[in-house]
């Protein structure tokens, strides 16, 4: 069975990065049952509350991220290293999901047969 993990590792603006890794999770669900989405790093700042983007001139792309689950998106973890790097709590973030140590997220990322990384 092929299952895939995709590591969001990109902040959410200033390049396609993590759009594009948001579409890739949302396609490969489709044909890929086991998925796995990991925000590493920079990547913890795309599920950041209150993004505030008039000054970029660009849309913010925070509410984008429900569709997680209407896709059947379900093994979605974040990095609690990055988490405390970037002095966030979970209450800071508009999502949810299980926060894990740099060694259980990356025992879980080298259980998936394919990775790709944004």
């Amino acid at each position: 069975m092929t299952s895939l993990a995709i590591i969001l590792q990109s902040a959410p603006y200033g390049n396609h990065s993590a759009q594009s890794g948001l579409n890739a999770a949302l396609a490969a669900s489709a044909i890929i049952e086991d998925l796995g989405l990991f925000f590493i790093a920079d990547g913890i700042l795309q599920l950041k509350s209150h993004q505030d983007t008039n000054t970029l001139q660009c849309k913010n792309q925070l509410a984008v991220y429900q569709l997680l689950e209407l896709y059947d998106i379900k093994n979605v973890y974040l990095d609690q290293h990055s988490l405390q790097q970037y002095g966030l709590s979970t209450r800071e973030l508009d999502y949810d999901y299980p926060y894990l140590s740099r060694t259980e997220i990356y025992q879980k990322i080298h259980s998936y047969s394919h990775i790709l990384s944004f």
